[in-house]
């Protein structure tokens, strides 16, 4: 449902649409009733959520459920909606677009705030998980038990009345009531945040947790925005796959802290930089081929695991003034040969090598990121945005065969199909080095990538927009100085 509530929406002309949560015992969230009927109109919308029936890609068409659908395999469909999206964001009428998206969404939000939609429809899912209206518990057991269906649902089964096998009478009739909050949620939001800063901490996607859970990444991203109960188990899950105690189950033991206040606090701390900060600097020293000291430097396992394998290559990299920076020295030739691969499968950071190296050699292989034997899936938004500077990625043998075309680059804005830190940071490493300007849409803007910016700016690097989804890289094609960059320490507001 909330794919509904894009700009555009594109199907596979093969898919079957199920724009309804009634067979799961449940009213449905997502701000349903919002995009719903704003989408096919209220009385086709009430038609849909009552009668639970399929529709195909055509119909969904027919109806405005979707814009259009387009034919081919998943991949080309992958590709086809790529190419798509980048044509739209690159028009000189997409400003006028979104323009007008935010006029029509102002005029909606005056009338009934979202927030009214997203109360009103998580009450009627708290009777549903609570009060058991509509099936839910046998629903959720079947499906965790993966219980088979004995026969034909009802609703589908319209041939059981013209036999007389049921009674006479079509589809019942769905009533809803529409109940006002009764209880905060504001324990789901906080909990939301801590999973997270936890996977964000791990380096991890949405998309990579969802798969580790067997669940969707559109069920991960309501559980971190607070939309979605979620019980201790699942905590436990989550918890689990990340490798952070988010809830602790079975201790029996005292877990109270008494705190004596009214005091008043003063004092210094020495503290080190971002980890993610830290690791993508390492990577970016490989653009430069003069002296890089890296001030304040973390000094903990995802770091060192970086600093092997840039050892292994040919990188010289010591500590300096007593352990706290850090010396990086290239030498004139990389050798990507000798590269240690077991200290590169241990970290998933090894990935934004991709980068800085396109502009070593044309021809390198890094093995899969982090030990996760993905294939292509794992580097997908990164190939993506590297591509459009002439980077072919195969991935097969547990390593990425990386290929370059120095004859392509880019030629319109790159829209990057992730908003992750590390794809953007991988774009912005292969902007640095390009003989050019380069627009890069729908980057992060988190504390790290502005760190990057940063220092590639004291590389000599044009860098516009920092800190906001546009960048604007003005390359050089060459980049040999002695730099001593500090980075930004974490700053906290409340």
């Amino acid at each position: 449902m909330m794919g509904l509530g894009a700009d555009r929406v594109i199907v596979r002309d093969s898919v079957v649409l199920n724009p309804h949560y009634r067979t799961m015992g449940l009213f449905g969230s997502e701000y349903w009733t919002y995009v719903l009927p704003r989408r096919v109109g209220a009385e086709h919308a009430l038609r849909l959520t009552q009668e639970a029936l399929p529709i195909g890609a055509v119909e969904a068409v027919e109806c405005g459920l979707a814009d259009k659908a387009l034919p081919g395999s998943r991949l080309d469909f992958e590709r086809r909606v790529l190419e798509y999206a980048e044509r739209l964001a690159a028009d000189a009428g997409y400003d006028r677009l979104l323009a007008g998206r935010r006029q029509v969404r102002e005029v909606d939000e005056r009338r009934k705030p979202l927030d009214a939609y997203r109360a009103e429809e998580l009450a009627e899912m708290s009777r549903d998980m609570f009060d058991d209206r509509g099936g839910f518990r046998l629903a959720r057991r079947e499906f965790v038990l993966k219980v088979k269906a004995s026969a034909t649902p009802e609703r589908l089964a319209g041939h059981r009345g013209l036999s007389g096998a049921s009674p006479a009478g079509a589809l019942g009739h769905l009533i809803c009531e529409i109940w006002l909050p009764v209880v905060a949620d504001d324990y789901l939001v906080r909990i939301g945040r801590l999973i997270r800063d936890a996977r964000q901490h791990r380096g991890w996607t949405q998309l990579q947790l969802a798969d580790a859970l067997a669940t969707s990444q559109s069920a991960v991203n309501r559980i971190e925005r607070g939309n979605q109960n979620i019980s201790l188990e699942m905590i436990a899950r989550i918890g689990e796959a990340l490798d952070s105690e988010i809830v602790s189950l079975g201790y029996a033991g005292p877990m109270h802290l008494r705190v004596v206040g009214g005091r008043r606090l003063s004092g210094s701390i020495d503290v080190k930089t971002s980890k993610n900060a830290c690791v993508a600097l390492l990577c970016a020293s490989l653009l430069n081929s003069g002296r890089t000291i890296l001030r304040k430097v973390a000094r903990i396992e995802e770091v060192y695991r970086i600093l092997e394998v840039l050892a292994s290559i040919g990188v010289r990299a010591r500590w300096i003034n007593e352990g706290s920076d850090l010396e990086i020295v290239p030498p004139s030739r990389l050798e990507l040969e000798a590269m240690d691969t077991e200290a590169a499968r241990r970290t998933r950071s090894v990935i934004m090598f991709l980068g800085p190296l396109m502009h070593r050699t044309e021809q390198f292989q890094i093995p899969y990121a982090g030990g996760c034997d993905l294939g292509t899936r794992t580097v997908q938004p990164h190939m993506s945005a590297l591509r459009h500077f002439g980077l072919d990625i195969t991935a097969t043998g547990g390593f990425y065969h990386a290929r370059v075309d120095r004859s392509v680059a880019p030629s319109r804005p790159i829209v990057l199909t992730e908003r992750g830190d590390t794809v953007t940071e991988n774009a912005l490493l292969a902007a640095a080095r390009h003989d050019g300007v380069t627009v890069i849409r729908n980057a992060s803007s988190n504390y790290m990538v502005q760190d990057l910016c940063f220092f590639l700016e004291q590389l000599g690097v044009r860098v516009e927009g920092i800190g906001s989804t546009t960048l604007t890289v003005h390359g050089l094609p060459e980049i040999e100085r002695d730099v001593d960059y500090s980075p930004r320490r974490i700053r906290w507001r409340r």
